[in-house]
Formats: structure tokens, C-alpha cells, sequence
């Protein structure tokens, strides 16, 4: 009734005696009707200033200075100010007019509204935009199921169909090398011309000659790396030096610090009966540096076991290996302790103790791959090359089967992880 009276105050006769009726009993009302009865007198004062003077006087008195309330008091200031200062600003503020009070809801188109409705619990019902407004530029990500099969089929499918296309392709041009022929023929009338026949031969002498070259030297380096001894005995006399040959003899020659002994070298490839080495990386990667890796626990040491191969033509002086944050922490515990330079054509074995240095970082499910890089000093090289590549340490070489406190099963250090 407080508001009626002051929103309607030119319509009523004696909204000033209603009014002060209510303020007779101001300090005695709630916070909010003495806040509504403040915001009142103020209306009737501007729409009736000469009947409500004493009014709005007596109730700017008791807001600010009988009243313990901040946010009556902190109004009564705001008013008591406009008043003082430009009656036509305190008019603009207090009887500003208010927007017409209506209903979208049944305004809106039904999608619109479905929308609404489906989000009525976020702040999309609040201020009746759909959820896509508040996120812009944003995608949505579907996760599909990861299946090797069907990855394997589909690369299957692909290759089929292209190895169809490119046959598709090669008759249609042997359709029109046709077609032009039998043109040719009609015009001369003579002898079929025989250039085509010698390309179309041509084409399988290259892959006739490619597959020569890895037979005539990967069972001979197999077979020494692995300590089997020499499958072909051929190319034992050997020892003519330059790029293109060579044999064991300067394959191997100096990797022990032979000079000329070919032999001797060989005899020490022969001895290695150790565990089988797995090749790192190759001679391409590497730069011309080839690196064979395997893991043995010799004594109380876990070691790895390093051969370098120089396949360059340029000096090789250190080797220096490091491993990335793994299972187990593994680090070396130095560089490679090569026997000297690793000349071009030569072949070194060493071992490389390996440590429980840091800490272990590992993946769920376990996982023994390790990452590492290997930096080879060269003599002619300005900038050390850098080769990465990753094998997996077995955890056996870290088992220590002189103390019974520690783990000596395989089953039972899985089972502890």
C-alpha cells in the first residue's frame, strides 16, 4: 500500500495524511518498509512539493540520524543530496519510468523453448540462451573406438585399392600405346616400330640388381655379431681397401686396435658369447654410425652391452648415451669407454654399466621401453650428430640374487609394480 501511494501520489487526495500516518510509527516498522516509506515521501515531494516539505524533512531527519541501518541511512544521504543539489536529476532518478511488465515465455519459437526447458538447471534458463552462446568458437570431440583389426583391414582395403587403381591405370595406357600403334600401322603400312619392347623389359633389370647387394653382406655380418663364426669363407682373404669393398677384413679390422691384423679382430668377434644384440638404430640413421644393443648382469653390475660400427668415412672419438625418464630410473653411470677412435670400417663391443639413479617414472600398464640418445663426436664434424632411439632394458639384469631381502623373481617384481 506504501508503494501505491507513493507511485499514485498526484492521483490520491491525502497520500501526504496516509503517508505520515505510516511514519508516526517509523522506527518501530521493518527495514524494508521503512525503506519503501523513505522512497515514498521522496515521490510525493517531487509530484507535491508544497504539501509534503515538512514530511519528506521529518523523514530524511529520522533515516540518517535515528536509524542504525546502513543501507536506509546510505539512501536517505543519496536523497537528502539530489534534493539539495538539482531537484531535476533526483526527479530523473526516483520517478524514472519502469519497463512494462510482460511475459516472453510463450513468445519464444518451440525449439527455442525445448532448449530452454532441457537446460533449466544452468544459467541458459537465467538468461534464455541456449548453451552454445556462452562458449563460442567451441567443437565437440567424439571419441571413437580404438580396434587394431579394423585399423588393419582398412590399411589392407586402402592398399588393395590402390594397387587396382595403379592397375587400372597401367591398362589404360597400354590401351592407348595400343591404339596409337595400330594408327601408326595404318599410315606407313610398314614393320611395327620395337622401341616399346625393350622399355617394358627395362623395367624389372633394377629390381633384379637391388636385391644382389644385402645378400652378398648381411650373412657375413649377422653371422659375426651373433659369434656364430663366418657362414661364407669367401670373402675372409680379402683386403682390398677403397669404398666400394672391402670384406670382414676391413669391416672389422681396426675395431680392436689391430692396424693391418684383420684376423685377430675377427677371432674377437667370434668370442663374443654373450646375450643377442638388437640393432638400435642402423648406418642411415646414425649417419653413418651404426649401434647394436644387449643387457646382461655380469656379477653385481647390470650392464649394457655397446657395439659401434663406424659404416662413414669419417673418424669416430666418443660415443655419449642418455636415457629419458623411464620405469625405473635407469641411467649410465659414464660414457661409452670406447678402445680408442672408431676409424671408418671398424667395430667396437664394450660394456656400459647402467644405474638406479633416478626417479622412476612408470606407466600403467608397465611398460620396459626406454627412450634414449646417442651423440657421436666425429674428427671432420663441426656439430655432433645426434641419433634417437628406443629399447627395452629387461628388469632381470636389476634383480640381486646375493641378497635374500631383495626381489629375485621376475613374477614377483611385476606383481610389486
Amino acid at each position: 500500500m506504501i508503494w501505491i501511494i507513493g507511485e499514485y501520489a498526484e492521483r490520491i487526495v491525502d497520500a501526504g495524511d496516509r503517508l505520515e500516518h505510516f511514519i508516526d510509527s517509523f522506527e518501530e516498522e521493518g527495514a524494508m518498509v521503512q525503506l519503501q516509506l523513505l522512497t515514498s515521501t521522496v515521490k510525493l515531494f517531487l509530484k507535491k512539493p508544497d504539501k509534503a516539505k515538512g514530511l519528506v524533512q521529518k523523514v530524511l531527519k529520522l533515516a540518517t540520524e535515528a536509524s542504525d541501518n546502513p543501507d536506509l541511512r546510505d539512501r536517505g544521504y543519496v536523497y537528502w543530496r539530489l534534493l539539495s543539489t538539482d531537484p531535476t536529476a533526483a526527479r530523473k532518478v526516483v520517478l524514472a519510468e519502469r519497463p512494462v511488465i510482460s511475459s516472453e515465455t510463450f513468445s519464444l519459437p518451440p525449439d527455442y523453448l525445448t532448449s530452454l526447458l532441457e537446460n533449466l538447471s544452468s544459467l541458459s534458463s537465467v538468461y534464455h540462451r541456449p548453451p552454445d552462446e556462452f562458449v563460442r568458437g567451441s567443437r565437440k570431440v567424439v571419441f571413437m573406438p580404438y580396434e587394431e583389426q579394423e585399423d588393419a583391414d582398412s590399411d589392407g582395403d586402402s592398399s588393395d585399392s590402390s594397387d587396382e587403381d595403379s592397375e587400372d591405370e597401367n591398362e589404360s595406357s597400354e590401351e592407348e600405346s595400343s591404339e596409337e600403334d595400330n594408327k601408326k600401322k595404318r599410315k606407313t603400312k610398314g614393320k611395327p616400330q620395337k622401341q616399346e619392347a625393350p622399355k617394358r623389359k627395362a623395367q624389372p633389370q633394377p629390381t633384379q640388381q637391388a636385391p644382389k647387394q644385402p645378400p652378398q653382406q648381411q650373412p657375413d655380418l649377422l653371422g659375426d655379431l651373433l659369434g656364430m663364426g663366418p657362414s661364407n669363407p669367401a670373402p675372409q682373404p680379402t683386403a682390398g681397401g677403397g669404398n666400394g669393398g672391402g670384406g670382414l677384413d676391413d669391416l672389422f679390422g681396426g675395431a680392436f686396435g689391430g692396424g693391418s691384423g684383420g684376423g685377430a679382430a675377427q677371432q674377437q668377434q667370434q668370442q663374443y658369447n654373450g646375450p643377442p644384440l638388437n640393432t638400435a638404430f642402423d648406418s642411415n640413421k646414425g649417419q653413418g654410425l651404426e649401434m647394436n644393443i644387449g643387457f646382461q648382469r655380469k656379477g653385481t653390475k647390470p650392464t649394457m652391452i655397446v657395439q659401434c660400427a663406424n659404416r662413414g668415412n669419417d673418424t669416430v672419438t666418443r660415443i655419449d648415451i642418455k636415457f629419458n625418464k623411464n620405469y625405473l630410473g635407469i641411467q649410465p653411470t659414464q660414457t661409452v669407454p670406447l678402445n680408442g677412435n672408431v676409424g671408418p670400417g671398424q667395430t667396437q663391443t664394450v660394456d656400459l654399466t647402467l644405474q638406479l639413479s633416478q626417479e622412476p617414472t612408470p606407466k600403467n600398464p608397465l611398460d620396459l621401453t626406454v627412450q634414449m640418445a646417442a651423440r657421436s663426436m666425429r674428427v671432420n664434424a663441426a656439430k655432433p650428430p645426434v641419433t634417437m632411439f628406443a629399447v627395452q632394458i629387461p628388469v632381470e639384469i636389476f634383480f640381486d640374487n646375493t641378497h635374500n631381502a631383495t626381489l629375485t623373481e621376475r613374477n614377483a617384481f611385476l606383481g610389486e609394480w
